[in-house]
């Protein structure tokens, strides 16, 4: 199975070399677009939950497909703060089957102190700084960001489980995930018997500190236990259930 899927892999990334990037490493080379279309091909339809969606183009691995697939993918995208929302809201206008929410995703919180950029002092800033809210305190240090750039903001939050509860979610094909360092916990508190995405993208930014290579071992080992297969990059990891990216598995 894992050689067919290899190959499987091979051809469609091959199939659609005109959308890829040239990585600056071998090892960075993953075409997660072609990825997507190649399930929404088999499939015909894909559901989603991106957690972390910002403003819908920043740094945003799926919004080119969803816009470009509107007819045939729909789902939820989770956004916490209220200048992003605003953006998202105009980004997904013209997509009726994307449901827009506004709190995050945390496993046991009701509330939680976000720390921010201030977005009066965004335009200082480079443009990544948009997407770097976080539940940790400390996650700013990393990107060399000034304290003193750096609010805190209290978001509403639910869990992952009362996120498909309240959008009568009972099949998923993919669950995006970028909330800059709690991404390992959202994975960790997947309730796998209740559902199994066939993809979990999710960040582990190993070169940057953001994840431990023994936390990301744990999940990789978590993963596995599941029936995933993962495709490791420089700063994110794709997790798929292999047998369901099959086309027979309709």
């Amino acid at each position: 199975m894992k050689k067919l899927i290899f190959n499987l892999m091979e051809s469609i990334l091959a199939s659609r070399a005109n959308r890829v990037v040239e990585a600056k490493r071998s090892r960075e080379y993953f075409d997660f677009d072609a990825f997507l279309e190649f399930l929404l091909e088999a499939r015909g339809t894909l559901r989603f939950v991106q957690i972390g969606g910002c403003d819908g183009v920043s740094y945003d691995p799926i919004y080119d497909f969803v816009i470009r697939n509107k007819g045939s993918v729909g789902g939820v995208v989770v956004e916490p703060l209220p200048e992003p929302f605003k953006s998202l809201e105009n980004n997904y206008a013209h997509c009726p089957k994307v449901t827009l929410v506004n709190y995050a995703i945390h496993n046991t919180e009701s509330e939680m102190p976000i720390y921010r950029v201030d977005p009066a002092r965004l335009s200082e800033l480079p443009h990544w700084a948009i997407g770097i809210s976080s539940f940790n305190k400390a996650h700013h240090e990393l990107s060399g960001t000034p304290s003193e750039y750096i609010i805190e903001q209290n978001v509403p939050c639910k869990s992952l489980s009362e996120l498909l509860d309240e959008h009568a979610i009972d099949h998923l094909d993919l669950l995006q995930i970028d909330t800059e360092g709690y991404d390992r916990e959202i994975v960790r508190g997947i309730d796998f018997g209740r559902i199994r995405p066939t993809i979990i993208r999710f960040e582990h930014r190993i070169a940057d500190q953001m994840m431990t290579r023994e936390q990301f071992g744990e999940l990789a080992s978590l993963l596995h236990e599941q029936g995933y297969e993962l495709i490791v990059e420089r700063h994110d990891a794709t997790a798929y259930l292999p047998e369901m990216m099959l086309p027979s598995a309709q």
